[in-house]
């Protein structure tokens, strides 16, 4: 009998293959559903660890928990997770919503298991230059997220696969403003 190679998969991996798999889909256009079942069980782990150590997700808090319900933040996830007696279910989700979780993994992922990966700090700065485009935070506050080499002019208005064709490549040369 032959021996079957196996691999150690430490927290960390986990962690940051699952949500840099729910980035790369996410920049691709890939459905939500997968996504957000990546993105879920990356925060999840996190929150999880986190919660041990006074680290915990703003979305999966216990205070959030009591605020919004339990349901109502993991009902998405738990539709994509479990079956039911009906096979035609169905759920209406807005997926910004993944977005959001997406973002609280990445920020969760700096605190436990620093350094963030160049997807993960591609997907941070595409949602800062979201937010600095509609107004919601001020220049100075996104310029810290966008590499050097290009302007928030630039990149701001470029679609999700091109803003990851250009911003990508400038991280992975080193074109970290932040430490």
């Amino acid at each position: 009998m032959s021996e079957i190679e196996t691999i150690i998969l430490t927290r960390e991996d986990a962690v940051k293959s699952q949500l840099d798999t729910a980035i790369w889909l996410w920049f691709i256009g890939e459905q939500i559903g997968p996504i957000h079942a990546l993105a879920d069980n990356a925060l999840t782990i996190l929150n999880d660890i986190g919660g041990k150590v006074g680290k915990e997700s703003q979305l999966y808090s216990k205070a959030m928990h009591e605020i919004h319900g339990r349901d109502r933040l993991k009902g998405f996830s738990n539709f994509l997770k479990h079956g039911s007696k009906d096979a035609n279910a169905a759920y209406k989700f807005p997926p910004p919503w993944t977005e959001g979780l997406m973002l609280d993994a990445i920020n969760l992922c700096a605190k436990i298991f620093p350094p963030v990966s160049l997807l993960m700090a591609t997907f941070t700065a595409r949602t800062m230059c979201t937010h600095w485009a509609a107004g919601r935070i001020d220049r100075e506050e996104a310029d810290k997220y966008v590499p050097e080499g290009v302007t928030l002019e630039e990149i701001a208005p470029l679609g999700r696969r091109e803003f990851l064709e250009t911003v990508l490549p400038l991280f992975a040369q080193g074109g970290f403003k932040q430490s």
